[in-house]
């Protein structure tokens, strides 16, 4: 199932955080596509 989003967002601004795993990096893009400005944080913790 797909739905369209497009511009939908726009104006509004959306955090995203764990943005570099898949769960995160797929929930931004589709934010993005929904035109929102967004901020991506995540944190790794090597060593």
């Amino acid at each position: 199932m797909d739905f369209n989003f497009e511009n939908e967002l726009d104006g509004k601004v959306a955090l995203v955080t764990g943005g570099s795993k898949e769960a995160g990096k797929a929930i931004a893009n589709r934010l993005l596509k929904a035109g929102a400005t967004m901020l991506i944080s995540s944190l790794r913790i090597t060593g």
